[in-house]
């Protein structure tokens, strides 16, 4: 059997390389699968739990598959230019250029690709690419907490928290409830379009697809204990100010930085081992101060840069209660980071 047909190198490239970010943890994950149909080839990975898979337009083609190890296609693409002819065969894969060509071998007597998820979905949502940055911000590492490095999508609004701050995104008015790995999230955080999540069950079981153009990552949706984040998020705040975003973001050094509002203006200290800097930020409107004097906050210094970064308005609000309470930095729309305060010894 022999399948041939017609690629671009370059937009191939890049979907190999979209599939090569998945972690290689597993023998499954260290082959990538390609098909070729009719006027395009799919290519799939499969990798802890995720399912990933990319469709490129191409030139001729007929019903076929091949696997082959990631490692060494992506040699083949380094040393490859221009339009590709693909064929696909019993025995491997051969890549061929105007001045050269690769042959891989099968790796099916060696790795068996598993069988694709039949995924049934629900009605699709809308996710921009900013919102994805945004919520991800605050995805917890910790591998003695797994369940905090998945993202709850409650109803329209994606959370995330590490036990140190938490990320609150607003999507829409409405949605599905459950929670999607982070890694997931992350795999269309670059995306230049549009991305549709959809809630749905493979084989009854709860699973979750995310799109965008031409990516699809279909993956189970785990069943975990999220904490209860509402509960977390102050319903108002003693003081409430706005300032511009940047101004601070420049302010701010060392490895940690104490923020009071005094007045028309945040002074705003950054400490680290061996220096101090002290500079003020002038508010742009105060929106309530029910404190009798200045109120101060001493916070991780890359926790607040993290939290300013994912705004994506010019200003910003800055929410405080007391020196040992969350603090909160919101924009005007949807986004909200809370970071927990730094406790000082009396």
């Amino acid at each position: 059997m022999t399948k041939e047909l017609m690629i671009d190198t370059e937009e191939f490239a890049k979907e190999i390389a979209w599939l090569n970010k998945m972690p290689s943890v597993e023998p499954t994950s260290a082959v990538i699968q390609i098909t070729a149909v009719v006027g395009a080839v799919i290519v799939r990975r499969v990798s802890d739990g995720q399912y990933r898979e990319s469709t490129v337009q191409a030139v001729g083609g007929d019903q076929a598959s091949v696997t082959v190890a990631v490692s060494k296609l992506l040699d083949a693409m380094k040393v490859l230019t221009g339009t590709l002819t693909l064929t696909i065969e019993d025995d491997g894969l051969s890549l061929e250029s105007s001045d050269r060509k690769v042959t891989l071998r099968s790796a099916k007597n060696t790795v068996e690709f598993p069988a694709w998820p039949q995924f049934a979905g629900n009605e699709f949502e809308v996710l921009l690419p900013d919102s994805l940055t945004q919520v991800l911000t605050s995805v917890g590492n910790d591998d003695n907490i797994p369940t905090l490095k998945n993202i709850a999508f409650d109803g329209g609004t994606m959370v995330s928290t590490d036990r140190h701050r938490l990320s609150r995104v607003v999507y829409d008015k409405r949605g599905f409830t459950g929670h999607v790995p982070a890694t997931v999230l992350r795999a269309f955080a670059k995306a230049d379009t549009a991305v549709y999540v959809t809630a749905g069950v493979v084989d009854g079981q709860p699973w979750v697809q995310l799109r965008s153009n031409n990516r699809y990552c279909t993956s189970p949706m785990p069943d975990v204990s999220f904490p209860n984040w509402k509960k977390l998020i102050p319903e108002s705040e003693l003081v409430k100010v706005v300032f511009d975003r940047n101004q601070m973001l420049k302010a701010i050094s060392g490895d940690e930085v104490s923020l009071t509002v005094d007045g028309d203006s945040i002074i705003i200290v950054s400490e680290s081992d061996d220096m101090r800097t002290e500079q003020k930020v002038a508010l742009n409107r105060t929106i309530s101060n029910k404190s009798d004097g200045p109120v101060t906050v001493t916070i991780s210094s890359k926790y607040v840069r993290d939290s300013l970064r994912g705004l994506g308005t010019s200003q910003a609000m800055l929410g405080i209660n007391a020196p040992d309470s969350p603090v909160v930095f919101s924009d005007f729309i949807n986004t909200l980071h809370l970071v927990m305060p730094i406790r000082k010894a009396s």
